[in-house]
């Protein structure tokens, strides 16, 4: 489902291992801290699919996918209500969508409400020119 979402989307398909998806289900399904949801029609053709892991308090839409032959099914829209069902039948007092930078995506979560929450991120990056300067400071400082 992921592989045929991303088909339409102008970013690639991120490249994990299959099995990383399959342990990850096999987690949550064992320790019961999410759900795993697909749509699938009368001849068994799969519309959509995700997972949603939970802590404590809060639910996570982690991953999930459609197809595009069903893209217009409305399939996607049906799992992920009844993901933040059974998150508050779980207990759940928040649903965290995760959000998404894809526009497509970004626009379908917004969809569902909610409160937009901004985030940072910090990164460490290596630069020549930083190193360079470091080096310069501390001789000054030396010098002094």
């Amino acid at each position: 489902m992921l592989k045929s979402s991303y088909s339409s989307q102008t970013e690639t398909y991120p490249d994990i291992p299959l099995i990383s998806y399959q342990r990850i289900i096999e987690y949550v399904e064992k320790y019961n801290f999410g759900v795993v949801l697909g749509a699938i029609d009368k001849e068994q053709n799969i519309h959509a699919a995700l997972l949603c892991v939970w802590d404590a308090t809060t639910a996570y839409y982690l991953i999930g996918g459609s197809d595009n032959r069903f893209k217009n099914s409305g399939a996607m829209n049906l799992i992920m209500h009844k993901a933040i069902l059974l998150s508050k039948n779980a207990g759940k007092q928040f649903f965290n969508f995760e959000g998404s930078s894809l526009e497509t995506i970004e626009k379908f979560l917004r969809g569902f409400g909610g409160t937009l929450t901004p985030y940072s991120q910090l990164v460490k990056k290596s630069s020549s020119s930083l190193e360079l300067l470091k080096k310069v400071k501390t001789v000054k400082d030396l010098n002094q």
